[in-house]
Formats: structure tokens, C-alpha cells, sequence
């Protein structure tokens, strides 16, 4: 009786092991199904990003002819709007001895799409293509990229001198919306501003000092008073 015990016993424990054991193997199989399709996915996004930049490329650069040349000159646009990929004129001088709208020198012309490249990878990530399927087409994707402004996801950009300095101040390069025309009403209003805040500026330091030193000069009075009473 007690072999039999045992005999049921084990038969009930090895059957419990093979069902865990089919359940882990077909949790395994779905996963590394699912990790297969993820792949092929990310392989096909990748293949319409790569078609999509090709097309968006060409068609901006057929449409939109760089500002500058090599060895034009340019102003750097102080007070241009910043934005979330570059920032400000501020902060890209931030690390320079030069504020304010400076003149540059054009080095190299290039065309920047990185931020809409990234765009597209990071809305991968996100999920946003999830519903793009294996068997969709290219049409699908570019509709979906089309509803956002990818235009201004891309810009003729500029490697940079500052005129008289041979330093290398910036190795990247930068937008063309940082730069104005040095011949430009943008560039003339620009540094008259400039001007005007600088000695805006010197103004109000001068009055922080003459208040203090008028300051001393009532205390003095006040206490000459006390004292002549």
C-alpha cells in the first residue's frame, strides 16, 4: 500500500512538472515570437524612415536654396526665437567671450536633418508605429509622419567663425535661422538694440552707485544733525 502511495504520488508530481515545463517552453516560444516581431518591425520602420528622409530631403533641398556660401559673412541672430533642439543665440555664445549679434564667417555649408531622424526613432520607441503592421505599406507611414510640421525639422545649417578671432569657438555646426544678413533690417534694429541694452545696462549700475553713495551722504547729515542738537 505505501509503494502505491508513493507510485501516485510521484506520478502527480512528474505530471505537474511536464505541464510547468510545456507552459514555460510555450511562454518562451511566444516571447521570443514576439521579440522576432518586434525586430522585423523595427527593421521595416527603419526602411520607410530611411525612404521617407530620401524623399523629404531632396524635396527641401529642390524648394529651399541655402542662405549662405562658404566665405559669406553673417550675423548671429541675438534676438531670434530659441527652440527645443538647439536652443538660443544666448546659449549657443553662452561659452564664448561674445555677446550679443556678432559677426561671423561662413566655413562649411550643410544640411541638417537630425532632429527629424531622431523624431522618427524616438516615436518608434514610444509606440506611435505600433499599429503599422508587417504587411503595410509605405503609404501608411508617410501618412502618419505627414501630419507633423517635419519641415521645420530640418534646416540648411553652418559651421562658423567669429571675424577676427581664429579660435574654433563652435565644431558643430548651426541652423540657419541663427544667422541674419549682415546687410539686413533684422541685423540693423538688432545691434542698435544691443547697444541700447548695454548702455541701458552701464546706466543702472551708475544709479546703484550714486543712490548708495546719496545714502552715505544722508547718514552723514543725519548724524552731524544728532550730534549739533
Amino acid at each position: 500500500m505505501k509503494n502505491l502511495f508513493y507510485t501516485i504520488a510521484k506520478s502527480i508530481v512528474e505530471k505537474h512538472e511536464n505541464t510547468r515545463q510545456k507552459r514555460e517552453e510555450k511562454e518562451k516560444e511566444i516571447g521570443l515570437k514576439r521579440i522576432e516581431t518586434e525586430h522585423k518591425h523595427d527593421a521595416l520602420i527603419h526602411e520607410f524612415k530611411k525612404r521617407l528622409l530620401d524623399e523629404v530631403i531632396d524635396e527641401f533641398k529642390k524648394n529651399h536654396s541655402p542662405k549662405f556660401e562658404v566665405g559669406d559673412k553673417a550675423v548671429t541672430n541675438w534676438y531670434g526665437n530659441g527652440d527645443s533642439w538647439e536652443g538660443s543665440v544666448s546659449s549657443l555664445q553662452s561659452h564664448t567671450p561674445y555677446r550679443g549679434p556678432i559677426d561671423v564667417e561662413i566655413k562649411n555649408v550643410v544640411f541638417d536633418y537630425s532632429e527629424l531622424s531622431e523624431y522618427i526613432d524616438t516615436a518608434n520607441e514610444r509606440g506611435h508605429f505600433d499599429e503599422i503592421e508587417l504587411s503595410s505599406e509605405y503609404s501608411s507611414f508617410k501618412i502618419m509622419l505627414y501630419k507633423i510640421d517635419y519641415r521645420s525639422k530640418m534646416s540648411w545649417a553652418y559651421t562658423i567663425k567669429v571675424v577676427g578671432d581664429d579660435n574654433e569657438h563652435w565644431r558643430y555646426s548651426w541652423r540657419e535661422n541663427k544667422l541674419l544678413k549682415p546687410k539686413s533690417e533684422e541685423v540693423k534694429w538688432s545691434k542698435k538694440a544691443y547697444k541700447n541694452e548695454l548702455e541701458a545696462q552701464r546706466l543702472y549700475i551708475q544709479k546703484k552707485f550714486l543712490d548708495e553713495k546719496i545714502r552715505k551722504q544722508i547718514e552723514k547729515a543725519n548724524h552731524i544733525k544728532v550730534i549739533t542738537a
